[in-house]
């Protein structure tokens, strides 16, 4: 027994010092590494003649399509790309009149093409009936296949006035969810814009109903965009005021401001919107929201570089909340080499309560250091070589299934992400489609409670570090290198 309690007692002695000399190695092999990342040569700058797999869409500009007399397979490259990427979160251009009439000549010498530019014709007036004709005329047996037709169908459906019958029996299972949002919010918006008369008696019901108030939410805005329609000055007071109190009121529901924020942004601009907005960005509740779009809407519907100065100067602001809201409204120009830009977000690499940080928008400015050499940035980038701070991660919880179960049966009353009247999946997507609303919807409603927690960004910065190039980055790894071995002596 003596004998076995030994060998135990050796044993244990023998792992305890084999694993503190393996940690010892690993950690002296962590920092050999990242001395000898540091030494490397900076990669050569990209090729712009090598194509890079997933870069395609770079080339179209969405605020400069080409011009009305451009050669016609340039119109067709452009226009396709738009028609095929077009969403309700994002700027999508317009094509002039000239253009249209280009697009559909093509169409009419070959109606194939009709499908790779369905939403061009969006917000064309004669956009629906010149769709509807192609349609009739090719009938079952023309150049379109069952799933070519459903696809065509279903952008009639949601962009004209054709099968508004449809849309209104959709319209009317908008409720409440368990989310804290909405369902079937397109087809109610797109009912009231093509029939308004069939929307009405639903919009009053749920303008009504104050035990669901993010559909009665939902319900101004369809009869904000209807006053808006019919020009009825009064109503477009009543509804705009009542929409701004609810954005306004931080102890709503974020869906519930969101959905508010977005028809006061997606609709019509009026005058004094972009001052109202500008005086939000101190609203700290409303810069934090997590799941939804919320500041960054108006700039994400607008031209490219249509806000990007006042954004630029407000970063200026001694407000935390609306520096933090600024860098995420330019958050998308991080990858566009904008050095100037990238320059007046260093502060921030040195102190974290500099501004409000959403989304990780302070990890992307590290990441877009690692593209440019910038030494002015080096002492912050090794601050944060041991920065430690509490950062908001997402927790999910543990009913994925139920909540994907539930989110499956929301996903046939269409996502939040056609929130306007845009294209419609074909049948023959429609199940994939449900399966990714669906999951997406699941992570969202487990995703509901955010937790504090340490969070580093010591790799993105060792990656800028390495960009850098800067003496002062491999002193203080050497530095950290010697330290390290004079405590492992010790131990």
């Amino acid at each position: 027994m003596k004998s076995s309690l030994r060998a135990v007692a050796f044993c244990s002695i023998l792992l305890a010092a084999l694993s503190g000399y393996l940690w010892q190695s690993a950690e002296a092999a962590t920092e050999d590494i990242v001395l000898r990342m540091l030494a490397l040569p900076a990669p050569p700058p990209p090729n712009p003649a090598v194509k890079i797999a997933g870069q395609g869409e770079a080339k179209y500009d969405r605020g400069k399509p080409p011009a009305d007399n451009a050669a016609t397979y340039e119109l067709l490259e452009y226009w396709v790309q738009m028609s095929s990427s077009h969403g309700a979160n994002q700027y999508s251009p317009e094509p002039s009149n000239a253009v249209l009439a280009r697009l559909k000549k093509e169409v009419d010498k070959n109606p194939e093409k009709l499908l790779s530019l369905l939403n061009a014709f969006i917000k064309d007036d004669d956009g629906p009936a010149f769709v509807k004709g192609h349609y009739d005329r090719e009938g079952t047996t023309g150049v379109y296949d069952r799933d070519d037709r459903s696809t065509i169908r279903s952008w009639l459906v949601s962009n004209s006035s054709y099968f508004t019958s449809e849309l209104a029996r959709e319209a009317e299972q908008v409720a409440d969810t368990r989310d804290a949002y909405v369902s079937n919010q397109a087809p109610l918006l797109a009912l009231t814009r093509h029939d308004f008369a069939k929307a009405k008696a639903i919009l009053d019901r749920l303008y009504a109903n104050d035990s669901s108030p993010v559909s009665q939410t939902l319900a101004r805005w369809a009869l904000y965009r209807n006053a808006l329609n019919t020009n009825s000055l009064g109503e477009i007071e009543r509804y705009r005021d009542e929409l701004k109190a609810i954005v306004e009121n931080k102890k709503l529901g974020d869906g519930m401001r969101d959905l508010a924020m977005d028809a006061l942004v997606i609709e019509k601009e009026w005058s004094g919107r972009d001052d109202w907005y500008y005086s939000l960005m101190t609203d700290e509740t409303l810069v934090k929201m997590d799941r939804f779009t919320g500041m960054t809407t108006l700039i994400n519907q607008s031209p490219p570089d249509k806000y990007a100065d006042k954004m630029i100067e407000l970063l200026k602001s001694d407000n935390p909340s609306v520096r933090g809201s600024a860098i995420r409204n330019l958050s998308r120009k991080f990858d566009s080499g904008n050095v100037e830009l990238i320059r007046a977000l260093v502060p921030w690499l040195e102190d974290a309560k500099w501004a409000v940080d959403v989304a990780g928008t302070r990890a992307r400015v590290v990441e877009a250091l690692t593209n440019i050499i910038m030494p002015e940035a080096v002492p912050g980038l090794i601050n944060l070589l041991d920065e430690k701070i509490k950062g908001r991660v997402p927790r999910y919880g543990t009913n994925a299934i139920s909540d994907a179960n539930y989110a499956g049966n929301m996903a046939l009353g269409r996502p939040r992400e056609e929130i306007l009247d845009g294209y419609v999946p074909s049948t023959a997507n429609a199940v994939k489609n449900a399966a990714a609303s669906a999951a997406n919807a699941a992570f969202s409603i487990s995703g509901r409670s955010y937790v504090e927690e340490e969070v580093s960004l010591r790799m993105p910065a060792i990656r800028a570090l390495v960009k850098q190039k800067d003496p002062r980055a491999i002193a203080v790894y050497e530095g950290s290198l010697m330290k390290s071995t004079d405590t492992s002596g010790q131990r």
